[in-house]
């Protein structure tokens, strides 16, 4: 398996500013928690160096930690945001229920976070019915179990992308616009979402559909279990 210094992926690392003075500070925290080297794969390439993502917050890259396989994410030089601490600790406990990766320590500047094998929703190629079917009410309970913790994801209206699948099960990830202050709409997000997922709208009815809306009306206004699996029904899962 290759493995770069840290220093030799610092334009990965740090993309898009890596000359940044915030970049020193980002690999000094990689030193300091232990990271050994940089792993270069993933579907993304940054400064010609593959990465397993990058979105407007942050990068995300393998990398060995403490001898094991990693995947870090790392606020961007230029991001906005002064720091990674609030995803870290909403993650941190959907993460404690199984509802997203592992993640196994975090600072400031960086979330260490379970390497999952899998692909995106959108790129989920189920082998079989059963198997599909199986996936989706595991992605709805995890749903629900964000929306009893009282933390609303924000971005499941658009799950391809804020859903890894890993041997069927499903993660959640990307907690970045996550918010424990907001009044949870995980699991009517989701539902909607499923929409935009060829293969998951064509086993689960719409939420545009009358019957289903009168169900996640429901749900929205007492979002117990009986109504959980009210909408479960309602979507024939």
């Amino acid at each position: 398996m290759e493995c770069l210094r840290i220093e030799e992926a610092r334009r990965a690392i740090c993309y898009p500013r890596p000359e940044a003075p915030l970049c020193d500070a980002l690999i000094d925290e990689l030193r300091s928690i232990g990271v050994e080297c940089i792993v270069p794969m993933g579907r993304f390439r940054k400064a010609g160096i593959p990465i397993l993502g990058s979105g407007w917050a942050g990068n995300v890259f393998a990398a060995l930690w403490n001898a094991h396989l990693v995947a870090i994410k790392a606020l961007k030089p230029n991001s906005r945001r002064k720091s990674m601490l609030r995803e870290a600790l909403l993650a941190k406990i959907a993460s404690m229920y199984g509802v997203a990766p592992r993640v196994y320590t975090f600072t400031r500047r960086l979330i260490v976070m379970k390497l999952v094998n899998g692909s995106v929703l959108a790129s989920y190629k189920p082998s079989d019915t059963a198997r599909a079917l199986l996936v989706l009410r595991r992605l709805l309970y995890k749903a629900y179990i964000l929306d009893r913790l009282g933390i609303d994801h924000g971005e499941l209206v658009r799950p391809g992308g804020q859903v890894m699948v890993e041997d069927d099960e499903p993660y959640i990830i990307d907690f970045d616009s996550a918010s424990a202050l907001r009044k949870p709409r995980n699991v009517t997000s989701l539902a909607a979402g499923l929409a935009r997922i060829p293969w998951a709208s064509r086993l689960v009815k719409p939420s545009s559909d009358p019957s289903v809306r009168t169900v996640l009306r429901e749900y929205r206004r007492n979002p117990t279990l009986n109504n959980f699996e009210a909408v479960l029904d309602a979507l024939g899962l």
